[in-house]
């Protein structure tokens, strides 16, 4: 039988639903009312093709929000039509390097503030559960996470096994580099900066098994200001408010930077993969804390 209870705040959450060490916290939870915060919950449950891909890009919508995609030629993002729930795919050919991303709103908007600085520090509160279709080296490359606007473009995944091949975008989040598909890491940049990693999960991913990704962004909170989750449990690496990078001070940190919520993959080979994105989390606070 399922539980739809609370799971508790130390224990490892593979339930369907957003994790309750994110979303049952008051500071957390009190943002779901408009009053205090802004917020969705995407699930996928309808996604239409609204503008048809000319030149690489497309615009969806789905429930909750639009979406703008990069897609090279063969790549479709659409839901799953055997799941009720509401699943959606990102699907590439079987060419190598092809790259599919897909990042809510259009190229110029955004929905987030990731800010330490007087009067804009938000507390913010991210979450999304994902799989996708292989973890073997040198088949595939993905992201999950928060970007400045326009990141769904061409290169942002890079073609290759380093952080630093990554587009030099704002980013924040999950990613697995080609070279090492079953390493999970939590990467970071700041636009002219250097891409960080921030830490690489000890546990080995598995191929076509749901994960949930998640972080939060609390300023003013010293060594802990940022904090990553996986199936609703800390992972215990922090990013911190000191100038030493990725620090949220630092030149490597997006402090102060606007973004919204991506996903992305590339193959690494010529085979046709996959991310499976069943539903997507965020809120933000109205005013400073």
């Amino acid at each position: 039988m399922t539980n739809f209870g609370f799971t508790g705040l130390s224990q490892t959450d593979t339930t369907r639903g957003p994790s309750d060490i994110i979303w049952r916290k008051p500071e957390v939870s009190v943002l779901l009312d408009p009053s205090y915060g802004v917020s969705f919950f995407d699930d996928f449950t309808c996604f239409s093709n609204v503008i048809a891909e000319a030149a690489l890009s497309g615009v969806y919508a789905s429930e909750q929000s639009t979406w703008t995609s990069y897609e090279d030629t063969g790549g479709t993002p659409a839901t799953i039509a055997t799941e009720h729930t509401g699943v959606l795919q990102l699907l590439t050919d079987a060419t190598d390097n092809d790259e599919l991303s897909l990042q809510r709103g259009s190229a110029v908007d955004n929905h987030c503030l990731i800010s330490d600085t007087a009067g804009d520090e938000f507390l913010m509160a991210w979450e999304a559960r994902i799989n996708v279709s292989s973890i073997t080296n040198a088949t595939l490359g993905w992201f999950a996470g928060l970007a400045e606007e326009g990141s769904a473009a061409t290169g942002f995944l890079g073609d290759a096994g380093a952080i630093t091949d990554m587009a030099d975008k704002d980013y924040l989040g999950f990613s697995v580099l080609e070279a090492d598909g079953d390493a999970l890491k939590v990467i970071v940049n700041l636009s002219g900066g250097t891409d960080t990693l921030v830490l690489t999960h000890g546990t080995a991913i598995v191929a076509d098994t749901y994960y949930k990704l998640g972080m939060v962004f609390r300023p003013g909170n010293g060594t802990k200001t940022v904090t990553f989750y996986l199936d609703g449990k800390d992972l215990g690496t922090y990013i911190d408010d000191s100038t030493t990078s990725p620090g949220v001070g630092s030149t490597n940190f997006p402090d102060g930077q606007e973004m919204s919520t991506i996903f992305g993959i590339r193959n690494a080979s010529a085979a046709a993969q996959n991310m499976e994105i069943d539903w997507v989390r965020f809120a933000q606070s109205h005013s400073s804390i």
